[in-house]
């Protein structure tokens, strides 16, 4: 890990808390001068069925995902290649927010079903599309610009292949299309992050069969043991059916299984566990916080930053002291954080495309490739301090409009937990 934490480099630990103290400073000054984030936070606040602690640790999560694209960028200045960065730390901050989201949605979904609460799917889809599409559209036109200056307003492909290439964009790349305008690398545009989101609509397509195992724990026991049944035998069914034709999208499967088990399970568990245990005295304890400081400690020096069950495993154990009310010391529930929480899903699918922008006109007078430190820390600052204000705006104007309960009071606003998209 070549991270260092007092030491400035690419990659020093140190810029990221100097750079989130400025974020948190900077939606401090929304929330002052801005009635309309004041009012609706003050609306949260007051509903006892809110959660603020997942307002504050989706505005946590949301803005280190931002920190591990800016490295990212950097390094393709240097060596041409999209990975993730040489530091462990970084790696971490987009590996374990993004896993964490998944527990969340888990979480919340599991948690209603377990109540019983019948919501026909026309209405269910309905809702999904209100509070996921108005902010992605947003995300998506402005990564279609993009696309029309590179190509300097050139069309290079048929109006047929435009058009499928957007249906697949607006699907949430649920619908496959070509790239659009025949521009390589278009994901760049928008660091790669939709991928997380048909992910989620994968989880909402299955969640009405999922919920009719959530009334009884025997229901349950029987889901796990298809799940992981699933788990265990579709890779080898797969693998007789290795180049032949005709697996009815077992592959599709495969990869939405994989996600139940690796981490939407875990946050059900925790819903499971939270319906049917009172624990809120221990989880709120002192030993129980240090505790789950130590396991977030533990998670960036030891667990390789990789998409599976391991990051689940161990980062149900902090999420199940926040959803038992834990906001360790209290930083969970401070507003500036509250108001990033809530203007999460817009930093989420909106932060790529400021970066990408931001990263190609300065490129057009610097050496992106050679900028000192400083430099880089410098435009990461002006970069951050971006993508929070469009965020901002975009919940404004693009999310909170289509909210259920928006404008039936002036006060009325309904926020939207995991990815920002409850």
């Amino acid at each position: 890990m070549n991270s260092s934490f007092f030491s400035l480099q690419y990659t020093s630990i140190l810029p990221y808390f100097i750079l989130m103290a400025l974020f948190y400073f900077e939606a401090s000054i929304i929330l002052r001068t801005v009635p309309f984030y004041k009012r609706a936070l003050a609306q949260d606040l007051a509903d006892r069925n809110h959660f603020a602690q997942l307002d504050g640790l989706r505005g946590l999560l949301a803005i280190s995902v931002f920190f591990t694209h800016s490295e990212t960028f950097h390094q393709m200045w240097v060596t041409g290649s999209w990975d993730l960065p040489p530091s462990k730390f970084y790696s971490q901050l987009a590996v374990g927010p993004v896993s964490m989201f998944f527990l969340i949605t888990g979480y919340l979904f599991w948690s209603k079903a377990q109540k019983g609460t019948k919501e026909g799917l026309v209405v269910f889809f309905q809702h999904r599309l209100r509070r996921l599409f108005p902010a992605y559209l947003f995300a998506v036109l402005l990564v279609c610009i993009v696309i029309a200056f590179l190509s300097n307003f050139h069309r290079t492909v048929s109006i047929f292949s435009l058009i499928r290439g957007s249906i697949g964009l607006l699907s949430f790349n649920m619908i496959p299309g070509p790239a659009l305008n025949n521009l390589e690398n278009t994901s760049l545009i928008y660091a790669g992050v939709f991928w997380s989101l048909r992910v989620e609509w994968m989880f909402y397509i299955a969640y009405p069969l999922l919920a009719l195992f959530a009334r009884t724990w025997r229901r349950q026991l029987l889901l796990v043991l298809i799940t992981f049944g699933l788990y265990i035998l579709l890779p080898i069914v797969r693998g007789h059916m290795h180049g032949q034709h005709g697996t009815l999208g077992l592959g599709t499967i495969q990869y939405f299984i994989f996600f139940l088990v690796a981490f939407f399970s875990f946050g059900m568990v925790a819903a499971f566990i939270k319906k049917n245990y009172r624990l809120e005295s221990l989880a709120n304890s002192m030993p129980a916080t240090l505790l789950g400081i130590a396991v977030i400690v533990a998670l960036f020096l030891f667990v390789p930053p990789t998409l599976d069950w391991v990051e689940g495993a161990v980062l149900v154990f902090p999420f199940l002291l926040v959803v038992y009310g834990n906001s360790f010391f209290g930083l969970l529930l401070t507003r500036p954080l509250i108001l990033l929480g809530q203007v999460s899903y817009s930093t989420y699918v909106l932060h790529g495309v400021v970066l990408y922008t931001i990263n190609h006109l300065l490129a057009r007078t610097i050496n992106m490739a050679t900028i000192s430190p400083l430099g880089f820390w410098l435009v990461t600052a002006l970069i951050g301090t971006a993508v929070v204000c469009l965020s901002a705006l975009s919940y404004r104007f693009f999310e909170a409009p289509f909210m259920k309960g928006y404008g039936m009071k002036k006060t009325t606003i309904v926020t939207a937990p995991a990815l920002g998209v409850h």
